[in-house]
């Protein structure tokens, strides 16, 4: 087989770069270690978790994600895993840190395990250079990437280049994302360092944003924060139009239409999730109250979101008259269809709030087994199927909207229910259809719409719409 010379030219490129690491094998770091493997970079993976690494070499990765495996096993021997506490780290011309920034004290990041890789680095019996350049994919506060510099200078008297360049994944299609980005930020303090990683990513032709580490680092955070609040205002206006005798999803479809605003995130139901947009809507709050500018917005927008969970709640122990002793089937809690991960689940965070109200509750989910549910939520009775769920259910609530529970059979339904009521979280059932079958269908936050079997308006969910 001829190469051409572009490819020939890719290859040489791919050879000059040298190896890549990557620390932190969870949901950034793997897709990021898998993509660039992908692209024919020599890369290395590493982590802390023994049984993690053990699981990633035999390409079992822990989460759910589509492709990922497949993609992996194609990479071949250019993809490598290796265990933080055996393998000394060895410099790489680039070096990813995505390790986890978790929610610390007061929703301020912690960044104990960033500061823990870069010791790590420090520790290496085989010192960085200048030629080495360490990228930052975990999502971090202003500062970090300059602070880390700083702190890698002290520890081995050399300087060495720190760029920031946050993801933009969405978790269900992460690798999609990553071949294929919206944008790519850099954020680089040394125009050698950015020049070098732009080149490292110039597989895709996405648009290219070189700034300062800070200011890529909270365009981050602003991203995020900024589709939470979209869900959050959906949902608030929703709440209104049920109020004042309005069509919720006419209101917010006439919306989305004006193309300064646009449909996406702009649906109402239980609320967003994950691990990203609650966690960076705290860590903007604490950041902003730390300098004395109280981020108003984002407060509001974290407390809208917890309101909609607990109306999820109110809305069926009103319908029931009380939740005591009552059987609910729960579907869904991944917060978000394509994914395992229950992280600030709006379903886990309802089960809890069901049962702690005195409620029998059954649940299923596609991706979600026991073995992944938190201590107190791991005796749950889980279903294998939305059927078995349902059968003798007083209620039925849809909290993530995954194919098998919007396509639910209404008719066997009602034949398996002791009930007759559907809490439709996730606005993906058809209340007409429902009420053939002799089912109720209540929407959180439109319930008059749901109700009226003469309403008119029918709004199909917009394509470009999804669930945080």
């Amino acid at each position: 087989m001829s190469i051409s010379t572009e490819e020939s030219a890719t290859n040489a490129q791919q050879h000059a770069i040298g190896d890549i690491a990557v620390i932190g094998c969870g949901y950034v770091g793997l897709v990021t270690a898998v993509g660039l493997a992908e692209q024919g970079y020599r890369v290395r993976a590493y982590d802390v978790d023994p049984d993690r690494i053990a699981a990633c070499r035999a390409l079992d990765f822990p989460m759910l994600e589509p492709g990922l495996e497949e993609a992996a096993r194609e990479a071949g021997d250019g993809l490598t895993f290796h265990d933080v506490r055996l393998e000394a780290w060895e410099p790489a011309s680039f070096t990813f840190l995505a390790v986890p920034t978790p929610q610390g004290a007061a929703g301020y990041p912690n960044l104990l395990m960033l500061e823990q890789a870069l010791a790590w680095i420090a520790e290496s019996p085989t010192p960085a250079t200048r030629d080495n350049v360490i990228v930052i994919r975990s999502t971090v506060p202003p500062g970090t990437a300059r602070w880390a510099a700083g702190v890698v200078k002290g520890s081995i008297g050399t300087a060495i280049p720190v760029v920031a360049n946050p993801e933009f994944l969405q978790e269900g299609r992460a690798l999609h994302d990553f071949r294929n980005p919206s944008r790519i930020l850099i954020g680089a303090d040394d125009d050698a360092a950015a020049s070098r990683l732009r080149d490292l990513l110039a597989f895709t032709s996405a648009a290219v944003i070189v700034t300062d580490t800070s200011t890529a680092e909270l365009a981050k955070y602003g991203s995020n924060a900024f589709l939470a609040m979209r869900v959050s205002f959906a949902n608030e206006i929703a709440r209104l139009a049920e109020r004042e005798g309005a069509d919720a999803l006419m209101t917010l479809k006439a919306i989305g239409l004006d193309p300064r605003i646009g449909s996406g995130y702009l649906w109402p139901g239980v609320g967003y999730g994950g691990s990203c947009l609650p966690k960076d809507v705290a860590a903007l709050v604490s950041m902003g109250d730390a300098v004395d500018e109280p981020m108003a917005l984002m407060r509001a927008t974290h407390e809208v979101n917890e309101l909609q969970r607990r109306r999820t709640v109110r809305t069926i122990a009103d319908a029931l008259h009380g939740l005591n002793g009552r059987r609910i089937a729960l579907l869904g809690l991944a917060f978000k269809p394509g994914t395992n991960d229950i992280r600030d689940s709006a379903g886990i965070d309802i089960l809890r709030q069901l049962r702690s109200a005195g409620a029998e509750v059954v649940a299923w989910d596609a991706a979600v087994t026991r073995d992944l549910l938190p201590g107190p939520e791991a005796n749950i009775e889980m279903a294998d199927d939305p059927l078995e769920a349902i059968r003798g259910a007083d209620a039925v609530v849809l909290c993530t909207e995954w194919p098998a529970a919007v396509q639910l059979d209404f008719a066997q339904a009602a034949r398996l229910m002791r009930g007759s009521l559907l809490v439709d979280g996730r606005y993906a059932w058809d209340p007409r259809r429902a009420a053939d079958a002799g089912l109720e269908v209540l929407r959180v936050g439109a319930d008059r719409v749901a109700r009226s079997a003469s309403s008119a308006t029918r709004v199909t969910r917009p394509a470009t719409a999804s669930h945080p």
